[in-house]
């Protein structure tokens, strides 16, 4: 079974179980690291039922760090289609101020619980993100910066959207 450790260099390497307990050369720095012991490995129960081992937090930063991510793409996301949305929805109100049907008021609302639900999950990626930037999470680190980054642009995303919907509304309200 393969022994999987990590470098000073933040780089993780992999070598097989008889160079456990030995000195091993980084390929990445060309520093010399201590290979761990194979016993030092604690085996952990998988999805599968199989057993693997575990590694110091790896995988609690995977998933924080994976979390912030995919928040932040899913409230970018959610920041865009809104504003498809929001488009398709004005385009149908249109004919109303010429005296036709209008717009069906479901898709506005639908559009503002999207943007709601977009400025949330946007908050919740920069939380998740700045969580998986702890100096010891250095395989995950970029799926936290990730997560930060499109976090950050889809709150900004959300809160210009319903800045203008707010000066629209005051606006419409004001004639």
């Amino acid at each position: 079974m393969p022994v999987d450790f990590q470098c000073g260099c933040g780089r993780w390497l992999r070598v097989g179980d008889e160079h456990a307990g030995s000195q091993a050369k980084c390929p990445y720095c060309a520093r010399v690291v201590e290979v761990p012991a194979a016993t030092a490995l604690v085996p952990t129960a998988a999805a599968g039922g199989a057993y693997a081992p575990a590694r110091d937090g790896g995988e609690r930063f995977r998933r924080v760090s994976s979390a912030g991510l995919w928040l932040g793409i899913t409230g970018c996301a959610a920041g865009v289609l809104f504003f498809v949305i929001a488009m398709v929805a004005g385009a149908a109100a249109r004919p109303s101020y010429r005296g036709g049907d209008g717009a069906s008021p479901v898709l506005a609302i639908f559009a503002l619980l999207l943007i709601l639900v977009g400025a949330v999950t946007s908050v919740m990626g920069i939380v998740f993100g700045a969580k998986g930037m702890k100096p010891e999470n250095v395989r995950y680190k970029p799926h936290a910066v990730g997560g930060l980054v499109t976090g950050i642009i889809g709150t900004c995303l959300a809160g210009c959207i319903l800045a203008l919907i707010l000066i629209g509304v005051a606006a419409v309200m004001g004639r």
